[in-house]
């Protein structure tokens, strides 16, 4: 009875082992994919302003570089901590 219980306990654990794997993955790509779409907003977003403050339309090439290079500072910046 006992090697019962603990085979079960073994199984339990590695069931929840597997979920937690499944699931630790899924979040990395849910990160990756929202902080991609967070940078399209960004863009847009700034270059809108920066239309609407000089009056002319930003190189998007130029806006994107910008953006993606505060967001790695900001990110990098998360991950220290």
């Amino acid at each position: 009875m006992e090697n019962d219980i603990e085979s079960k306990k073994q199984k339990f654990n590695q069931e929840i082992d597997k979920e937690l794997k499944t699931v630790e993955k899924e979040i990395k790509n849910l990160k990756k994919s929202s902080l991609s779409n967070i940078n399209k907003i960004a863009i847009k977003t700034s270059s809108e302003i920066i239309k609407q403050m000089i009056g002319t339309e930003a190189n998007l090439s130029n806006v994107s570089a910008v953006v993606e290079d505060i967001s790695k500072k900001r990110m990098q910046k998360i991950n220290e901590y």
